[in-house]
């Protein structure tokens, strides 16, 4: 078959449904039709529907859902009613009078606890002596220093002293002695 005669074809079964659609008797919508009739054997105040559709009650007409005028439910004492007012709560709270105020236990803060000075970033891979000067060589992220006695480093920390067990630094920022292990040197 052609292009053109399969698209005639789905054209004219198209216009075909597009006027059974339209002559079609027209049919009363059936989805919303409720039950016929319920027993008289229920529960008082219970709904009952009758053949026609109609509502009605037992003992009193039943409102489902129905909607109100604003303010109008204030009235019957619901709560939704008050559902986006202002409310004040300072109004309700309990005020604490001067016995129970006795009894609560006042705990002043923590202090906080003295402010450290960092772990020394270094670590020693040797030590030497020339001169009757000491230094140590010193590791901080792959890059590796000679430190004497007096020496700054980093703008942080000061060399104070270097004897043969240890390496004092100060964190000048707080103003603390931090001691580096040097540890055994052999000849």
């Amino acid at each position: 078959m052609k292009v053109n005669l399969k698209r005639g074809i789905l054209f004219g079964l198209l216009a075909a449904t597009l006027i059974a659609a339209l002559l079609a008797p027209k049919q009363e919508d059936t989805s919303l039709v409720l039950p016929a009739v319920r027993t008289k054997t229920e529960a008082p105040g219970r709904e009952v529907i009758t053949e026609n559709g109609n509502r009605r009650s037992d003992d009193k007409q039943l409102v489902v859902l129905q909607i109100k005028p604003r303010g109008e439910s204030a009235a019957d004492g619901e709560l939704s009613a008050s559902l986006f007012e202002k409310v004040s709560w300072g109004d309700k709270e309990k005020k604490i009078t001067s016995s129970t105020e006795a009894q609560i236990p006042i705990v002043p803060p923590l202090p906080a606890p003295p402010v450290q000075a960092p772990p020394l970033p270094f670590q020693v891979i040797g030590q030497y002596k020339e001169g009757g000067r000491s230094g140590v060589f010193l590791q901080h992220m792959n890059n590796n220093y000679v430190i004497y006695a007096g020496d700054t480093i980093f703008e942080d920390y000061k060399v104070e002293s270097i004897d043969e067990s240890s390496v004092k630094f100060r964190f000048l920022p707080l103003d603390q002695i931090q001691q580096l292990p040097v540890g055994s040197v052999s000849n």
